[in-house]
Formats: C-alpha cells, sequence, structure tokens
C-alpha cells in the first residue's frame, strides 16, 4: 500500500475521490493516511445469492445487480 501511495497520478485521484466518500473507519480523513480509509471486508453472499448466516445483522449499504 505504501508503494501506492506514493505514486502521483493515485495521489491525485485520491484528491479528487475522497470529498465524495465516507469511511466507515473513525478518524480516517481520506486515503493513504495513518487510519486506513477501507475496511477490509468479506463476500456476504454465497455463489447461490443467499445471505451467510453470520451476516444477517449488518445493514446493506452496497448492491450491484449487474445491469449496467
Amino acid at each position: 500500500m505504501k508503494k501506492i501511495a506514493e505514486d502521483p497520478e493515485t495521489q491525485r485521484w485520491w484528491k479528487l475521490t475522497d470529498s465524495m466518500q465516507e469511511s466507515f473507519n473513525e478518524g480516517a480523513v481520506g486515503s493513504g493516511g495513518e487510519i486506513p480509509w477501507w475496511t477490509v471486508s468479506f463476500n456476504q453472499y454465497s455463489f447461490a445469492g443467499s445471505l451467510r448466516s453470520d451476516c444477517q445483522d449488518l445493514p446493506e449499504v452496497f448492491r450491484f445487480d449487474g445491469r449496467t
């Protein structure tokens, strides 16, 4: 991640897009900061599309239905 953060084009992209996003990590102030902007997640859905039992209490914040 450090190498990515040092890339000038990546820094330019983060400057453009960070203001359009909100991090769920308390204290995160932007991509490439001391506190990670993104949280590593896990797949909530099986290949059959059913909700995993350990994820039933999580709120859905984004869904991609495959249509463009």
